[in-house]
């Protein structure tokens, strides 16, 4: 009796590691990573723009000013100055006209540089559909 125990506790060890559960099927969307094209390390010339498609005017997280040659979002960035409805679809194209916002409480801060706020990565979620 002892050895039938010890084979079927012996073999329950040798199966376990190899038993899973069947892994969830992937969406093709699944696979797409949000941030490529973004400014990692200063480079990259997209934004993580949000907007339905073909859409004239998208909105985005503004990290930096919006200047030519220069995306207004750079992941690197520990900062947030506003959000921003922007017409630039790459870092070649200057974007005239943007607007950017940016919630706040106290005293009233107009200037991007004097109302920028110190976030992580830490919680983002970076998707196509979230």
């Amino acid at each position: 009796m002892r050895n039938i125990f010890v084979i079927i506790l012996l073999s329950a060890a040798i199966i376990a590691p190899f038993h899973t559960a069947p892994a969830k099927e992937k969406a093709p969307v699944d696979h797409v990573n949000s941030l490529i094209g973004t400014a990692i390390r200063n480079q990259g010339g997209l934004a993580p723009f949000t907007g339905p498609p073909f859409a004239m005017t998208n909105f985005l997280p503004q990290t930096r000013e919006n200047k030519m040659s220069s995306m207004a979002y750079v992941f690197d960035d520990s900062h947030i100055m506003g959000f921003m409805a922007s017409h630039q679809p790459a870092v070649w194209m200057g974007d005239y006209g943007y607007v950017s916002v940016m919630p706040q409480t106290g005293e009233l801060k107009v200037l991007p540089n004097d109302r920028k706020m110190v976030f992580s990565h830490e919680n983002e979620v970076a998707s196509p559909y979230s």
